[in-house]
This record gives C-alpha cells, sequence and structure tokens, in this order.
C-alpha cells in the first residue's frame, strides 16, 4: 500500500489525500474488487471534505490517474 500524497498548498497548509476502499458505509475487505472509493482530503491533519468515488468496474485501477 502506497503511502498518502501529501504536499503543501499555495497558502503553505499541509495537505493530504486518503482513499480506502467503501461498501455499504463501511471500509470494505477486497482492494482489488470495490465498487467505491471514499476520498478524504485532510488540510492541517484534520478533515476538511470527502467525496465518494465510483470505480465503474476498475477497482483499484480507477484510482491511478486520481492519486498519481
Amino acid at each position: 500500500m502506497r503511502a498518502p500524497l501529501r504536499q503543501k498548498d499555495e497558502r503553505g497548509r499541509r495537505t493530504m489525500k486518503i482513499a480506502v476502499t467503501y461498501e455499504g458505509g463501511q471500509v470494505f475487505q477486497h482492494f482489488g474488487h470495490t465498487q467505491h472509493f471514499k476520498l478524504y482530503q485532510v488540510e492541517d491533519g484534520k478533515v476538511a471534505g470527502s467525496q465518494l468515488l465510483d470505480t465503474q468496474g476498475q477497482g483499484h485501477g480507477a484510482l491511478a490517474s486520481l492519486l498519481a
């Protein structure tokens, strides 16, 4: 598993994106077979927002372009 992506934004805040396999409101245990990821945007150690990403049948492949 890759480490979360950390960077600083234009205001100097530390930011990070965290992707969690997600199904039925819970963490899903099969990374390669997940139908959804819950993406969390973290700023200065606090969750600043989240969104649900539908993998459209691509499993973990759906994250490649988003997290790269």
